[in-house]
């Protein structure tokens, strides 16, 4: 009888897992800043009315250490 071994690569897994949670971590912290600063504004980026009397005006970057590692959060 055959016998099939898999052999799993434990370091490579954990750094595919700690690249895939820092990335799901960074994404949803600038998604929820972005809807903090649409709620705050009442208007989405680039939205352009005649009773509008404020603006978005980009975003500046910033570091942020974590458990899961450093990330590059856009602040609007």
């Amino acid at each position: 009888m055959e016998r099939n071994i898999i052999k799993i690569d434990e370091a490579g897994l954990k750094d595919d897992l700690k690249t895939l949670i820092r990335g799901t971590v960074e994404d949803t912290l600038n998604a929820m800043l972005d809807e903090e600063a649409a709620d705050l504004c009442n208007a989405e980026k680039h939205e352009r009315s005649e009773g509008r009397r404020n603006y978005r005006s980009g975003h500046y970057h910033r570091k942020l250490l974590t458990g899961a590692g450093e990330l590059d959060i856009a602040v609007p």
